[in-house]
């Protein structure tokens, strides 16, 4: 299985180009795929900002997956500490998670990541999530016709402290006290600012 791993990294200013000679465009940013269950995939510390999967034969954004990036994984994938921001594609602005097969397959974990201010034509402007866990994350001030934030395909636990500024038609396998949810209308703003040099490696929210 495929083993990788990206640490204090920036990610900014790709295009993944659809030009009618594909089915598909994936990963603005990155994509990231291995069918295999024992595959291992870490991005620690890391900004993916301002990427596009775009269809350059229609001169939209039609059938492009995961502007950020688009992880395609049945092995375990971890993601601390980073920036998926001003990312944009048809499905899943910011990142794509998905997966191969059926099962049995790994886990996404998220822990301490920020998913903002991406975009998605059609649904899933901040992350479309198969298996994923999360902890102390914020995932808010995405914009997509439905799901605006997040799109549960299946399996999502929210483990504590995270922030999902729109859940409207989520049903989360699970959720803390800790965990805010806002819904259509009653969404939760995080009141984040612009990228910048907060002092890490990379520029953040």
């Amino acid at each position: 299985g495929l083993i990788a791993s990206f640490t204090d990294s920036t990610i900014s200013g790709n295009i993944a180009e659809l030009d009618g000679t594909a089915s598909l465009s994936r990963g603005g940013g990155m994509a990231l795929l291995s069918n295999g269950t024992t595959s291992e995939i870490t991005i620690q510390g890391c900004t993916i900002a301002n990427n596009i999967a775009r269809d350059v034969s229609v001169g939209g954004t039609l059938n492009t997956y995961g502007g950020g990036a688009l992880i395609g994984s049945d092995g375990f994938v971890t993601i601390r500490n980073s920036t998926f921001s001003g990312n944009e594609a048809e499905f899943a602005g910011g990142l794509y998670d998905g997966r191969f097969s059926s099962g049995p397959f790994g886990n996404t974990d998220f822990e301490g990541c920020t998913i903002t201010d991406n975009i998605a034509l059609d649904s899933a402007g901040g992350i479309f999530s198969t298996n994923v866990q999360l902890r102390n994350c914020i995932i808010a001030g995405n914009a997509a016709p439905s799901f605006p934030d997040i799109e549960d395909d299946d399996l999502t636990n929210l483990l504590g402290f995270n922030l999902v500024g729109d859940g409207s038609s989520q049903a989360f396998d699970n959720s803390e006290a800790t965990d805010m949810i806002g819904v259509f209308g009653s969404t939760i703003d995080p009141l984040l600012v612009a990228l910048a040099d907060n002092g890490g490696p990379t520029l953040t929210h």
